[in-house]
């Protein structure tokens, strides 16, 4: 699987990135390389897990759909459960990374 740069969210989610990947690249390996997936981008926004692929199929953007879903109930900072929490900042987290002070 290709992409470029880094993941712009915590890494809580990045067992659920991993996840992820395995089952993209699974799809890949049955496609001609020409037409395989590549991940364009991957960040937190509104407190939610964004992965933007480009050359995806309907396979792919269930299982992108999925880690999205997953990541709303997962703390961004620990992996733990969580949920969305708006102060000044919408972000998923656990109750002790939202009260825990820097």
């Amino acid at each position: 699987m290709e992409g470029k740069g880094d993941a712009e969210c915590g890494c809580g989610w990045f067992p659920l990135l991993l996840d992820l990947c395995k089952k993209l690249e699974a799809v890949n390996q049955t496609l001609p390389e020409e037409d395989r997936c590549k991940v364009v981008q991957i960040k937190e926004k509104f407190g939610g897990l964004r992965v933007y692929l480009y050359a995806e199929t309907d396979e792919m953007n269930g299982a992108v759909e999925e880690a999205e879903n997953k990541a709303l109930e997962t703390c961004e900072l620990c992996a733990y459960p969580g949920s969305l929490r708006n102060d000044s900042y919408t972000r998923t987290l656990c109750n002790w990374c939202y009260h825990k002070k820097p």
